[in-house]
C-alpha cells in the first residue's frame, strides 16, 4: 500500500471514530501529507471553550519516518 493510500485510509478511519470528542484532523485537500488538527477543551475542564490548532507534515517515507508537528495556536495557549 502506498503512503498516499495509507494516509487516505487513516483519514477515513479518523472521521468514523466516535471516541474522539475533542479532536478533529484532516488532510489538506491537495496534499495528503499535510494534515491540520484541532484539539478542543473538554466540558467541565479548565480548558472548556478553548482549542489548539496545528499541522502535521508527513514525510515521503511514511510510516517509517517521524512526522513534524507544528502548533499554530500562539505560545501553545488556548485560543
Amino acid at each position: 500500500m502506498t503512503g498516499r493510500i495509507k494516509l487516505m485510509n487513516e483519514e477515513r478511519g479518523l472521521s468514523r471514530r466516535d471516541d474522539l470528542q475533542n479532536f478533529v484532523a484532516a488532510a489538506h485537500p491537495k496534499n495528503a501529507q499535510e494534515w491540520y488538527f484541532v484539539i478542543f477543551g473538554l466540558q467541565n475542564s479548565p480548558y472548556e471553550g478553548g482549542y489548539y490548532v496545528g499541522t502535521v507534515t508527513i514525510g515521503a517515507n511514511y510510516p517509517f519516518d517521524a512526522c513534524a508537528i507544528q502548533m499554530l495556536t500562539p505560545s501553545a495557549r488556548f485560543a
